[in-house]
């Protein structure tokens, strides 16, 4: 198959993984819904990753504030790495914004704020903090209106349709754009550590239809946004891309 990004010629590193021989991008072909998968299956109760996190949720299954503050940590960094670009703007848009941890920490820099998120109970915490939250798969959000900054923290690698996604996010941009993704291995330098994967449709599938590299990410972009920052992420090894609309 061509890459996704580059349409040049890729290599199977795996079953029914292909890595481009000129950008790197790494496509991970499952043969489900990714985005439901890490909705329903990642996210289940049953999943040994939730029961490490039960003492987040109350017994009728609402968050409670351990939830927030077990993400501060990342939060916190998270917005020392944007702060230059939050400074001047004056409404914020949050894809896969979870229970709007982020989004009350970004209530200091502006108070227009949506956001974005499928999971209920994740929706529900993020409304009761008082956001004004869109239950919705991106893809198939109705926007009425654009956003000076749109935020997306670990939510392009489980989209199959890059492209597609691109277009909805043009319709929600005005300005600039966060994003961040996982990567196998960092490109920076900060550290030495490399996510292990398996064959998506071996049954240990990480809901990751995509691992980016540098080049394929920036590539993606290119011609609908300028890169103004490329560097190591918060959850690293990742990629945390600013860009201003074109």
């Amino acid at each position: 198959m061509n890459c996704i990004i580059c349409s040049n010629n890729t290599k199977e590193i795996k079953k029914d993984t292909h890595r481009c021989n000129s950008c790197g991008h790494v496509f991970r072909d499952f043969q489900g819904d990714s985005i439901e998968f890490h909705k329903e299956t990642y996210r289940n109760k049953n999943h040994q990753k939730w029961k490490k996190d039960q003492n987040e949720f109350n017994e009728d299954g609402s968050v409670n504030g351990r939830f927030h503050e077990a993400r501060k940590g990342i939060v916190t960094s998270r917005i020392n790495k944007i702060s230059h670009v939050l400074a001047d703007r004056r409404s914020i848009f949050d894809i896969g914004s979870g229970a709007g941890t982020l989004a009350m920490h970004m209530q200091s820099f502006t108070s227009d704020i949506e956001c974005l998120e499928l999971a209920d109970t994740l929706v529900n915490e993020s409304r009761r903090l008082g956001f004004t939250t869109h239950q919705s798969d991106f893809l198939e959000f109705v926007p009425n209106r654009r956003f000076d900054l749109v935020t997306c923290y670990h939510v392009l690698e489980h989209v199959k349709d890059l492209n597609a996604f691109l277009d909805k996010l043009d319709e929600v941009s005005s300005e600039y754009v966060v994003f961040e993704v996982p990567t196998l291995k960092c490109y920076f330098g900060t550290s030495p550590k490399e996510r292990r994967w398996e064959p998506p449709n071996n049954g240990h599938y990480d809901g990751h239809y995509h691992y980016f590299t540098i080049k394929s990410l920036a590539t993606l972009f290119m011609g609908r946004y300028e890169i103004t920052t490329i560097e190591s992420g918060t959850q690293s090894p990742a990629i945390l891309f600013i860009g201003k609309k074109i």
